[in-house]
């Protein structure tokens, strides 16, 4: 994909960038990086995307972990500007890869729509509810995928990218620099996005309303001191940061899962 407007107005962002993300309905989160970063992060997903979808039948477990980072891809690109013909193309693109994936016979036209976010250059201006593609439709369910929306915190024998091990152990130890700061920084960001979608999400039935929401608003608002930590290379802040975010997942799965 030609990147060079995304690109330029990367660039242009102070040496420190803090863009605000809202989502379709409610929430915002923070992308914090320098210069082309957040185009960056938005290229190593988009072939991430492709490679997984790549096999003539992906596991089942490899389709959920193509669903949220098309979700991821969407939301990224959203937060590059509304005024980018190419950001808002490729966030209208990544609505159609997870409409694909959510279709039963969906693959080939997902594979298809995964490929074209490498030459989105405009779209048709259509609004996107990333978030509400993660809806389980299944008429006996009717509810949020909640354990799909956690995908990337997985296992990669799980299907996902193994985040929640690496958070918890870079709030022992934290990265030694170079590519896992990267790293800490990339993941940072990925759950400062999904805590806000599931701030998007209801409590499951019987829940209590109040903690889901503040839990979700925890580990997005804790990502995002991480991220800010990572983008300062400061370790010692960014385990605390991430302590933070194990305590609200920790939290989380002992009262909802």
């Amino acid at each position: 994909m030609k990147f060079r407007t995304l690109l330029g107005i990367a660039a242009a962002l102070a040496v420190v960038v803090v863009l605000g993300l809202r989502a379709e309905e409610s929430g915002k989160v923070k992308l914090i990086g320098k210069n082309g970063d957040v185009v960056k992060l938005i290229e190593a997903d988009t072939d991430e995307l492709n490679k997984t979808l790549s096999p003539a039948k992906p596991d089942k477990k490899d389709l959920k972990r193509a669903k949220v980072l098309a979700v991821v891809i969407g939301l990224n690109a959203q937060a590059l500007g509304s005024g980018n013909a190419e950001a808002a193309a490729m966030h209208e693109q990544a609505g159609k890869v997870l409409a694909a994936l959510n279709k039963d016979d969906g693959l080939a036209e997902a594979k298809e729509a995964a490929k074209a976010l490498k030459t989105a250059k405009a779209g048709t201006g259509a609004t996107v509810d990333l978030v509400k593609g993660l809806f389980d439709e299944d008429p006996t369910v009717k509810d949020w995928d909640r354990d799909l929306v956690m995908q990337l915190f997985k296992t990669t024998r799980a299907g996902g990218l193994g985040i929640e091990s690496k958070i918890k152990s870079w709030s022992e130890k934290a990265p030694a620099g170079g590519k896992d700061m990267d790293l800490a920084a990339n993941y940072a960001q990925k759950s400062a996005v999904i805590g806000m979608a599931l701030q998007r999400m209801t409590a499951p039935k019987g829940k209590p309303a109040a903690a889901w929401q503040k839990l979700a608003k925890d580990m997005q608002v804790a990502s995002e001191e991480a991220m800010e930590a990572a983008a300062k290379k400061d370790g010692k802040a960014l385990m605390i940061a991430f302590g933070r975010v194990d305590k609200a997942c920790t939290i989380c799965h002992e009262q909802y899962k």
